[in-house]
């Protein structure tokens, strides 16, 4: 059902658990750091927190559009980033908003939580996830950037505009393109990377991609980076 949640065992492939609330499609799943919650976000324009143990809904956080993202803290089992109506909200586990409101579309936090990037048009923008204080913007050509992700090691940062895909080196002072991978024949869905140096990607033209950076672009580098300045 496209209404329901699933808890899979990743050994045995088998449904563990299935979680009902939701009114219609469900576009966004993420679990807790600590695996006692499941965030949902739905065409029903909500998002629904979930115990995984009980099954139950201790949380309904109501929007005015469909929430196409939904995002733990990697850190911070008590926090979660969403995207809605074309701007990104950051919430508590109790439903309270935490910060303002920021502009952007399909977001992504970095591993240690310091930051966050969505997608505006032809920019992938990086904020402090704090302040919000926008600390860079990663352009490409056309401008329906999409799916972005930070590696393991948040050196680089990965984003697709249609069926290409571009990776940012963002270590040095200005962050620069170090790879654009074009194979695909249609539309990129998803993006992340399953190492510092491997991305995999899947497209509507029904085929899923392993790529492999440069071993000297993604090994880790000292904190002097644009980020760790910040």
């Amino acid at each position: 059902m496209t209404q329901t949640v699933k808890l899979w065992d990743v050994q045995t492939g088998g449904v563990i658990k299935t979680f009902y609330g939701h009114t219609d499609w469900v576009l966004s799943v993420s679990i807790s750091a600590d695996c006692t919650t499941i965030a949902s976000g739905s065409d029903d324009k909500t998002i629904h927190l979930w115990d995984i143990w009980t099954r139950e809904c201790h949380c309904v956080i109501k929007q005015h559009n469909p929430v196409g993202c939904v995002r733990f803290s990697p850190i911070n089992s008590g926090h979660i980033i969403s995207e809605s109506g074309g701007k990104v909200w950051k919430w508590d586990v109790d439903g309270h908003q935490i910060n303002p409101t920021h502009n952007g579309s399909h977001i992504a936090l970095s591993s240690n939580s310091a930051w966050f990037i969505s997608c505006q048009g032809a920019a992938v923008v990086i904020r402090n996830s704090d302040s919000g204080v926008v600390v860079a913007e990663l352009h490409v050509a056309k401008g329906d950037t999409h799916g972005p992700c930070f590696s393991p090691n948040d050196r680089l940062i990965a984003a697709a505009d249609g069926s290409t895909i571009y990776i940012w080196d963002i270590s040095g002072s200005v962050p620069c393109i170090i790879e654009t991978f074009v194979g695909h024949t249609s539309n990129i869905t998803s993006l992340v990377f399953s190492s510092p140096s491997f991305l995999v990607s899947s497209s509507t033209d029904h085929s899923i991609k392993f790529w492999q950076i440069s071993a000297s672009l993604s090994e880790p580098t000292s904190p002097t980076g644009l980020l760790n300045r910040c």
